[in-house]
């Protein structure tokens, strides 16, 4: 019994850590606040984009913890699609344009394409996303059940 209530404790912190994360981020990406956005000078900075999907991989965790079933499945769509169209991006040698669409890149720190996550990143937003809407889909079932 103590060991369900720890993990649900864990569950949750770490979906509101990853929430709170991204929404620092973003927010200091609206306000040009660079010590919000790179953790040292010399530091690639996080990208809008990284900062959105930890934002949104959180919500979609606690979201999905809570029983908002939609919430957490939009989440997952979003988080997942991002991830994957980066991924074309650098595989396909494209640009989809999605790398500046919320926020015009301005810190230019060891990026070789602006505002463009990293490959790396990509692969892990789109495996959570694909997570969090077969997570979904699979509560959603047993509440059927």
């Amino acid at each position: 019994m103590l060991l369900n209530q720890i993990s649900r404790v864990i569950v949750v912190a770490t979906g509101a850590l990853s929430s709170i994360l991204g929404a620092v981020v973003l927010v200091g990406w609206y306000s040009h606040n660079t010590l919000l956005i790179q953790v040292s000078p010399t530091f690639v900075p996080m990208q809008y984009n990284t900062a959105l999907g930890f934002f949104l991989s959180g919500l979609g965790v606690m979201t999905l913890f809570f029983g908002q079933l939609r919430i957490a499945r939009v989440s997952g769509i979003v988080v997942g699609l991002v991830g994957g169209l980066t991924l074309i991006e650098y595989v396909g040698g494209l640009d989809l344009g999605i790398d500046q669409l919320f926020m015009e890149h301005y810190v230019t720190t060891q990026t070789s394409h602006p505002g463009r996550m990293a490959p790396n990143t990509a692969l892990c937003f789109l495996l959570t996303g694909l997570a969090l809407v077969m997570l979904a889909r699979s509560v959603e079932t047993d509440l059927v059940d």
